[in-house]
């Protein structure tokens, strides 16, 4: 297991919120209390990275739901940030990666 770091970037005009390691039971906390901190700055527009994650699991997903509902009770746009592999077959197969737009440094897809 890795554990889990945290980075805040902005970029743009929006906050992102890096993830790298594994977003599990353990890690997911850590995670939710820095997001509902991002969605309390004040910010339009936060995007969560999970490019660098090398690991997440239903926790994760828990966490991104929750998430996305947080953001819209205080009217802030949450996007996700993802490539390929571990991560993208676990949103896209929760059903979770409909749920946001998807915001990737070469690519804007997905919907909200």
């Amino acid at each position: 297991m890795t554990e889990l770091s945290l980075e805040v970037m902005e970029v743009s005009g929006s906050v992102r919120l890096v993830l790298r390691g594994d977003l599990d039971a353990a890690s997911a906390p850590a995670a939710n209390h820095a997001l509902l901190e991002l969605l309390e700055s004040g910010s339009d527009r936060v995007i969560l990275d999970l490019t660098d994650l090398d690991f997440m699991d239903s926790t994760g997903v828990k966490f991104l739901i929750d998430g996305r509902d947080a953001a819209r009770r205080v009217g802030i746009e949450l996007a996700l940030a993802y490539g390929k592999g571990v991560v993208e077959r676990v949103i896209t197969v929760s059903g979770v990666a409909s749920l946001f737009e998807r915001q990737d440094d070469d690519a804007t897809t997905g919907s909200a």
